[in-house]
């Protein structure tokens, strides 16, 4: 049995020149300050309450940062998250206009959505929550907080980024977004279940069904004032929901992409009879940057000339230029050209080709492009 928090009786006593306070296994009822003086809260709990937590920070007008945490997703009471939630309601809506920093670890989707309800941050903010899914939640953005499904819709930048399952240790499906008016947001969610006892090749096929299925739900939303977005993976799996996630993506300019193997995004962003009834891949993208990843030359080519009759070519292209893109014979549909010839022509379909000399990312290993975490919409 996890140990509870505990109280202290510091109700009654007055802070007047306390700025930081990091409690551990300490109730948070205990902590609620009489001056309001209070800058910084990290506070690590088996037993985070939310009205607890929406108590503090209303009585703390002055917070600039602020971490509550559960020690992890595993541990996470909910017996009388229900209760706590519907007694919330009555609760005043406070803003907290000096927060710059802002994280909530590991709570339901429920919970961190009433916190949202409650509690206003302004724009230039960050607020980070870790969501922790349960068996029920099929799909990954099911567990989105309801507050921030309109956000995403209309969010100006997007990073996407979803890590190894062999080497995430900490929740492997991050979304990262802004709205024009919005803080910047980052959304971790766990892998729910215990996958121990299961086969390898069972978690990877239940691993990659999620990753679809995130994909495939992004693909869905308007997206009316998306401009930058972001996708870091290992696999891009499915080529039809690449086919429509692009096609979703109308008003992008800037599309990263840090990946294996470039081919299905450069296939996806070519004009296909079948599926230009939902409108043209990316037809305002400006920048296409898909470095560290392999591609093939001819089909970037292909795909540049498929784009140019129908929309204005690219004004920058980033690549990697790997030592075996170079080779000879690179790819079997080179039909003799060598890779400078191929690669002369790409030139030749954008304003911009910047190929910086590196090595193409090993599908052999489980890191991201250049072992670095994962990107945050404009974070300090």
């Amino acid at each position: 049995m996890e140990p509870s928090a505990f109280d202290l009786n510091f109700d009654e006593a007055a802070f007047p020149g306390l700025a930081v306070i990091e409690p551990r296994r300490i109730s948070l009822r205990s902590i609620i300050p009489t001056s309001g003086s209070l800058t910084q809260i990290h506070a690590w709990s088996w037993d985070l309450k939310l009205l607890e937590i929406i108590d503090l920070l209303a009585a703390s007008p002055l917070l600039e940062v602020v971490t509550l945490e559960h020690q992890s997703s595993e541990h996470i009471p909910r017996w009388d998250e229900a209760d706590e939630i519907a007694a919330a309601q009555s609760r005043p809506v406070t803003a907290l206009p000096n927060i710059r920093r802002f994280e909530l670890r590991w709570c339901g989707a429920a919970f961190a959505d009433t916190i949202l309800q409650k509690l206003t941050f302004p724009a230039s903010s960050s607020v980070k929550l870790s969501i922790a899914r349960t068996e029920e939640d099929i799909e990954v953005l099911e567990s989105l907080p309801n507050s921030l499904s309109e956000v995403l819709d209309s969010a100006v930048n997007l990073i996407v980024n979803i890590e190894s399952f062999r080497m995430a240790t900490d929740g492997p499906f991050i979304l990262s977004f802004k709205s024009l008016q919005s803080p910047s947001y980052t959304v971790r969610f766990n892998e729910p279940g215990d996958r121990s006892m299961l086969e390898p090749e069972h978690v990877e096929q239940i691993y990659y069904s999620q990753i679809t299925g995130i994909l495939s739900d992004l693909a869905e939303m308007s997206f009316g004032h998306l401009r930058d977005v972001r996708i870091s993976l290992r696999y891009f799996t499915d080529s039809l929901v690449m086919f429509y996630l692009l096609r979703a993506f109308q008003k992008v300019e800037r599309l990263t992409i840090r990946c294996f193997s470039a081919s299905r995004v450069i296939q996806a962003l070519r004009s296909n009879d079948r599926f230009d009834t939902h409108g043209y891949p990316c037809p305002a993208l400006r920048t296409l940057d898909i470095r560290n990843a392999e591609f093939d030359p001819v089909q970037l080519e292909m795909t540049l000339i498929n784009r140019n009759e129908w929309t204005d070519q690219l004004a920058r292209l980033q690549v990697t230029l790997d030592k075996r893109l170079l080779t000879d014979n690179a790819t079997p549909a080179a039909e003799g050209k060598s890779g400078n010839d191929l690669l002369q022509n790409i030139t030749r379909l954008v304003d911009i080709f910047e190929g910086e000399d590196g090595n193409w990312t090993d599908s052999s290993s489980d890191t991201d492009e250049d072992g670095s975490e994962a990107e945050e919409v404009d974070e300090e």
